[in-house]
């Protein structure tokens, strides 16, 4: 995700593309940056297009912690 898109779906608080009806909890953040998202994360939610899911993966694997 690209920080223009993060911080429109963060400030429109829906995807007004697909699901403008559709608002984000209030608990929920989108970062576009892996590092700082898992650093302040305790669960993660990968939601990516199947094509990118395993490069996706690679990518979080060593900034993972137990």
């Amino acid at each position: 995700m690209t920080l223009n898109i993060s911080q429109r779906l963060n400030a429109d608080r829906c995807n007004a593309a697909f699901l403008p009806d559709v608002p984000f909890p209030d608990t929920l953040h989108l970062e576009s940056d892996l590092a700082t998202a898992l650093a302040a994360s305790r669960n993660i939610l990968v939601v990516v297009p199947s094509h990118v899911f395993g490069e996706v993966l690679r990518q979080i694997k060593p900034l993972m912690r137990p």
